[in-house]
Parts: structure tokens; sequence; C-alpha cells
């Protein structure tokens, strides 16, 4: 059966809302939703500041994220397999007046010849890839990178998994330490840090500023 793109990208958007059923479910709402929120907290405070940066976001689905960087002065670029996805996307940026400001692609990011930017973000895109090396040849030039990866060993992943089959006929690809750091073993400074559900791994092409990075992150738990 064909996927549904407008359908799905609709359906993961929903996922920050606290009106949906799946967010009455005891531990789903929050497996779902709860790490979403997660990731752009920890998004924004790896940033920093957003005011004058160019920044790529793989797998932007409907632009939330990237219209919130632009609101606060990044010019940004969003990559998504769905067409309906970058379509919405780009009407919420002309609505909020912020489209010379935001470009929207839809792609393959196994596939992009990518611009130049200060920072990438993977706020849960390459998750559903199966080989994300396919993504990480094109990412040479990159200086500074944030990705989010499940933690293989949760037992949320359980729900998590069926819901996506069922719900939104999808999959998900869960990680442990040691893989994530022979996946970006050409970043020269790795830093990796984990909650109760994900990795949050902060990448950089020389080494970070570590000191001022870790007063701005999030504890994690």
């Amino acid at each position: 059966m064909p996927v549904n793109w407008k359908e799905k990208a609709v359906s993961f958007d929903k996922l920050y809302s606290k009106n949906t059923w799946e967010s009455k479910i005891p531990y789903l709402g929050n497996a779902l939703r709860g790490s979403i929120t997660d990731r752009m907290e920890r998004a924004h405070a790896f940033a920093g500041s957003f005011k004058g940066k160019k920044c790529i976001d793989l797998g932007c689905g409907v632009g939330r994220f990237a219209l919130q960087a632009a609101e606060l002065g990044a010019i940004t670029y969003g990559y998504d397999v769905s067409e309906d996805a970058i379509r919405i996307a780009k009407e919420r940026a002309a609505a909020a007046g912020l489209s010379n400001q935001c470009s929207f692609f839809q792609a393959d990011i196994t596939q992009v010849d990518f611009p130049d930017a200060d920072i990438w973000f993977d706020l849960g895109c390459l998750q559903y890839i199966p080989d994300i090396s396919q993504v990480l040849h094109n990412l040479q030039h990159v200086t500074s990178f944030f990705s989010s990866l499940p933690y293989r060993w949760h037992w949320l992943n359980i729900p998590r998994f069926v819901y996506r089959r069922m719900y939104q006929g999808s999959t998900f690809y869960t990680y442990t330490e040691s893989n994530i750091r022979t996946l970006f073993s050409d970043f020269k400074d790795v830093n990796i840090y984990r909650d109760s559900l994900m990795y949050y791994c902060l990448l950089y092409t020389s080494p970070s500023p570590r000191d001022g990075l870790l007063s701005r992150m999030p504890s994690s738990a």
C-alpha cells in the first residue's frame, strides 16, 4: 500500500499536542511527545544563539523547529522526503513572514548535495534510516552537528515500535553508545549524553567549546 505522506506529515506534527488520543495513554504520550519536546529544548541549548547562523534541519517535517530557529534570527534550510510536509512548511513560513529566512526542500537526504551551514540538526530523522552511513558521507564539511538517536535497551521502545508500525506505517532503529561512536568516528570531538530514552550526540569537526556547552545543556536523567 502506498504511503500517504500528507497524512503522515500531519500525524507526526500532532505528536507535539497534548490533546491527541495518544497523549492520553500512560507512558505512550510521554514516549512519543516527551522525547520530541526534549530534543527541541536540547537543540536550542546546543545552538546557544541562533542569530545570524545558517542551520540545516534534516527531516524537517512541517517546519516546526526550522521556523522556531528562524524566529530567533537563523537562516534555515529544511529537508524532508514528504512533498506534502514541505508544502505545509512553506505555507507556515509565508504566514509567519519568514519566507526570506526559511528554505524547504523535498528530497531524499541520502542523496542531497547540502549547502554550507553553521549547525546541522537531526531531531529524529536519522533513526528512520536503516543505514545512516549513507547520510554521513555527505557531512564531511559539517562543523557542528546535533543528533538524537533512540537508546536501544529502553522498554518504551516496544510501544513506540508498535505504534509506528500500526498507525504510521514506519519503523525506527535503536543504538548503543558503541554504535554511535563508530558511526560518528570521522568527527574529531564526539560528546554523547543519554536520558532514559534518547542519546543526544554533539559532534564537531574541531574541538568543541566544552565548558560553555555543558553549562547550556539540560541535565540528563
